[in-house]
């Protein structure tokens, strides 16, 4: 069996429901301040994480931009080789005598026949230290 004093009408038992929730509401005002200060700190770091963010995303455009510009103008590389005369030496006289006054040195050309103008030349040493960076 129920108590009587438990027994009321189905509005008697919505505003005491509604009288119980207004009842909270007072002792949760000062943990909804701080959840209000919380959120507000919260929207402040993400405003700072979305503008990193939006700037790495600048960044990584561009790279991407820039790699697709470079990779375009590069069209083809070749190994070729620098000869030149060395440096403070006598020039030869005869044609057979010219590999006894010149140097070789091996390079990798960019742009290739390609490429109008001048080509730029990568001497290996230095491409060697490029890739191990």
């Amino acid at each position: 069996t129920v108590d009587v004093a438990l027994l009321f009408s189905e509005k008697d038992w919505h505003l005491k429901i509604v009288g119980d929730i207004h009842s909270q509401e007072a002792a949760l005002q000062p943990e909804l301040k701080l959840k209000e200060a919380e959120m507000k700190r919260v929207e402040g770091e993400l405003a700072k994480v979305m503008e990193a963010l939006r700037l790495a995303d600048a960044k990584r455009n561009k790279a991407n931009a820039d790699l697709s510009r470079a990779t375009k103008r590069a069209k083809e590389t070749e190994m070729k080789t620098l000869v030149r005369f060395r440096p403070g030496g006598p020039r030869p006289t005869m044609w057979r005598d010219l590999a006894k006054h010149v140097e070789y040195t091996w390079c990798l050309q960019v742009g290739g026949a390609a490429q109008k103008g001048a080509k730029a030349l990568l001497h290996m040493a230095d491409a060697a230290a490029l890739a191990r960076g």
